[in-house]
């Protein structure tokens, strides 16, 4: 496991501690506490992905319940499911089933290799970022089409 990497992203300041990197992008001030890290650390910790992570396991497992499904996703589920998401963005095909097909032209074996296509599809048709029990919330989001 990569070890934890504290970030405070501010405009203009560097205070003691903190090293300014310079991207393309942006210029980003970084809490360095002489650790490695990886682009994938810097991901989860700006993020908050391991946050995200339980919230939306916890989610999508009420609302399986709710249905009447047996369903269950760990962390490590989620995070996995959501790197297939994140290459299927710049590796797109045109089904999201020839990324497990038979045929060599189209399969991808980095995707098949990590979760079986019905596991993904499981978890896609799972997938719940709030609780959709609570009737204000409902009645507060029935006219926003974002709401879910």
């Amino acid at each position: 496991m990569e070890s934890e990497v504290k970030f405070h992203w501010t405009k203009e300041f560097t205070p003691v501690g903190r090293s300014e990197s310079t991207y393309p992008f942006h210029r980003v001030n970084i809490e360095v506490a002489d650790v490695e890290f990886s682009p994938c650390a810097v991901f989860r910790q700006v993020v908050g992905f391991d946050k995200l992570s339980d919230i939306v396991c916890d989610q999508s497992q009420l609302y399986m319940w709710q249905k009447g499904v047996p369903f269950s996703m760990l962390r490590e589920e989620f995070s996995a499911f959501m790197g297939i998401v994140f290459f299927m963005g710049y590796h797109v095909l045109l089904n999201i089933r020839d990324y497990w097909t038979k045929q060599s032209d189209l399969r991808v074996d980095f995707v098949s290799s990590v979760m079986t296509r019905q596991r993904f599809e499981n978890i896609r048709s799972a997938l719940l970022f709030n609780d959709n029990s609570g009737t204000q919330l409902l009645q507060r989001i029935s006219h926003q089409k974002a709401g879910k």
